[in-house]
């Protein structure tokens, strides 16, 4: 019968692998856990299964944090509260979920990160926007925010998230001072002196209405009414879409600012490169929905080259294309390659050569 005296994620885990199919985790006396037939774990007293329960959350809590703890914390109810067995490849299940839920939101003492998603109109940003919070019936899968998913925890969830889209369309004829009394009905954590302040910060006057401010303002005025209530993520979608490029230059700088001394994460959905390598941490390229590129923006651009040959090539390249001085491609960085030349990639060739491989892909999927 396998033991641990000692209970962490590294020896459950290595329990629960070693554990029959029709095994229970039991608590000792000793206060470690041990493997159990399901037999014995019949008579075995309800205290001690909800002991079983608790030492094992107690561990992922240790090891990942609240957030996902919490998250996972409901699938171990009925052994907590009604003192059921808790089942090895129950265990086994919930401890890889606490791990691709860690891996998929990053240590929790991470610098805060500046995520975009990049794509052309149409290729899905704004829906994934929607699906995200909730807005638009998904087709499968879970959405995570601090840990907690979406469709359990909306209304708290969202306390802590802020945000703005792109244009400014409601209550045009409104002044600000209207709006801003009708926005903080809306949460919990809204902080009045804060949301004078950004006013104040952003040169708002009150007493305006929409329909009177600059489309930058706007923008500005979403952000205010957007972090007046404490978030801890900052969701923008499609924000400078339609501004002028001082307006979208002043938009980048105060994104810089709010994320560095307000310690907000943003997300921010673009077709506009420009934007991104003014502020962006990390991107995701999607298309039709689909992702094509993820990763540190650095890192990302540093993989690629542009190739360009003065004749059709004959060598492999990613998205080769006509253009007019001969055709061009993505290859591999320091890639050996019979090119005429091949600078470094940029966002925009990123995007055209990754689109064009998509298209021909699509088109002669055996090819």
């Amino acid at each position: 019968m396998p033991q641990i005296d000692r209970v962490n994620v590294a020896s459950l885990t290595q329990l629960a692998n070693v554990a029959g199919t029709h095994d229970r985790l039991v608590a000792t006396a000793e206060g470690g856990i041990q493997t159990s037939g399901r037999v014995s774990a019949f008579f075995t007293a309800k205290a001690t299964h909800r002991a079983t329960a608790e030492a094992f959350l107690g561990a992922i809590r240790n090891r990942y944090g609240d957030g996902i703890a919490d998250a996972l914390a409901p699938q171990l109810s009925a052994m907590r509260r009604q003192g059921k067995p808790l089942k090895a490849r129950v265990a086994r299940d919930i401890l890889a979920q606490a791990s691709d839920m860690s891996q998929a939101l990053g240590p929790a003492n991470a610098e805060m990160a500046r995520r975009f998603l990049l794509g052309n109109n149409g290729a899905g940003k704004s829906t994934t926007m929607k699906g995200l919070l909730h807005f638009i019936r998904t087709d499968g899968g879970r959405v995570l925010f601090f840990g907690k998913d979406i469709a359990r925890h909306e209304r708290e969830i969202k306390e802590q998230i802020g945000y703005v889209a792109g244009g400014f369309s409601y209550y045009p004829l409104k002044k600000l001072r209207s709006i801003g009394k009708c926005a903080a009905r809306f949460y919990k954590g809204w902080n009045a002196d804060a949301y004078k302040n950004y006013l104040r910060a952003f040169g708002l006057d009150e007493d305006k209405k929409p329909s009177e401010l600059s489309d930058g303002m706007k923008v500005k005025y979403f952000i205010a009414l957007a972090l007046s209530h404490g978030a801890k993520l900052l969701i923008m979608d499609e924000p400078t879409s339609g501004l002028d490029p001082l307006s979208r230059e002043e938009f980048c700088d105060l994104i810089l600012k709010v994320v560095k001394e307000e310690g907000v994460s943003v997300l921010f959905s673009t077709h506009i490169t420009s934007d991104l390598m003014r502020v962006a941490d990390d991107i995701v390229y999607i298309a039709d929905g689909e992702v094509l590129a993820a990763g540190a923006i650095g890192e990302l651009l540093a993989k690629y080259e542009v190739a360009c040959f003065a004749e059709m090539p004959k060598e492999q390249v990613v998205g080769l294309k006509e253009v007019k001085n001969g055709y061009e491609g993505l290859i591999a960085a320091g890639a050996p390659s019979k090119c005429v030349s091949r600078p470094p990639a940029d966002l925009d060739a990123l995007m055209i050569h990754l689109e064009t491989a998509r298209k021909k892909e699509k088109e002669c999927p055996h090819s």
